[in-house]
């Protein structure tokens, strides 16, 4: 009901979303329920360009899991059904996602916490070709009529909220204390952190590193000496590192050329 009633918003206002593929409607609130299970989002398959263009999902504040549903669900609109399904009827030569394991844990399937959550199986990358390639059902992928370009940004969630900060975002559904863990630091892109109960028991756990957490330093306190910072999970040269190579390199190439 809220797509289609989105829909109807954006029929009101022709003119402002006409341009558009796709339409996103991100809410805080909970948006509905199926079987009795909370549901983050919902979109209707293949409907990117075409009358229902229009996904909704909800964005917990704390879970800094927007970007991952946002993905999954845009998905949906390209077409994409979960990994482990057939083929989606409604969309010509739709090739399915069989033989992808849903268990993979790739952004169409299971929520996981390793690699593949920061990516689509070869399954989803077949269904977006498809979906691309189908140019008279989906001319608005074809055309560029984008009237503001976006500059890339260098800031990025984990170089403001501290490593304590996440154990106690990542891990409160245990109802312990969490802090961060400094002998045991960052590992693999995961953020060790432990809590000591009343009774001295020590429990340990990891929480998610987000991208720009730095990965080379135990403080987060010297956060201005890292180079190496998280990145889809991934332990990489830091956003700022590369851009402070990229003017060194640049300084260097105007030095050369200068007789």
């Amino acid at each position: 009901e809220t797509v289609k009633e989105l829909d109807k918003y954006m029929k009101g206002k022709k003119e402002e979303y006409k341009r558009a593929d796709f339409i996103m409607l991100i809410t805080c609130l909970d948006i509905g329920t199926y079987e009795g299970d909370s549901t983050a989002g919902f979109t209707m398959s293949g409907t990117v360009c075409k009358e229902y263009k229009t996904g909704s999902f909800e964005d917990e504040p704390d879970t800094y899991d927007a970007t991952y549903i946002f993905a999954h669900e845009l998905a949906h609109g390209l077409g994409v059904v979960h990994d482990g399904d057939g083929p989606d009827n409604d969309v010509k030569d739709h090739p399915g996602a069989s033989t992808c394991s849903y268990y993979d844990g790739y952004i169409m399937g299971e929520y996981s916490f390793n690699l593949a959550h920061y990516r689509f199986s070869e399954c989803s990358v077949k269904q977006i070709q498809n979906t691309y390639k189908l140019k008279e059902e989906y001319k608005c992928l074809h055309e560029k009529n984008s009237n503001t370009t976006i500059p890339p940004s260098h800031k990025y969630p984990g170089e403001r909220i501290t490593f304590d900060t996440m154990c106690q975002i990542d891990l409160k559904h245990f109802n312990r204390d969490y802090r961060y863990d400094p002998e045991a630091g960052v590992k693999d892109c995961e953020i060790n952190c432990k809590a000591v109960t009343s009774y001295g028991y020590t429990y340990s756990a990891q929480a998610r590193a987000l991208d720009g957490h730095p990965c080379d330093i135990k403080d987060f306190k010297d956060i201005k000496k890292s180079k190496k910072a998280c990145f889809n999970g991934e332990c990489v040269d830091s956003a700022k590192y590369k851009e402070l190579i990229q003017k060194k390199n640049k300084k260097k190439n105007k030095k050369k050329k200068e007789p």
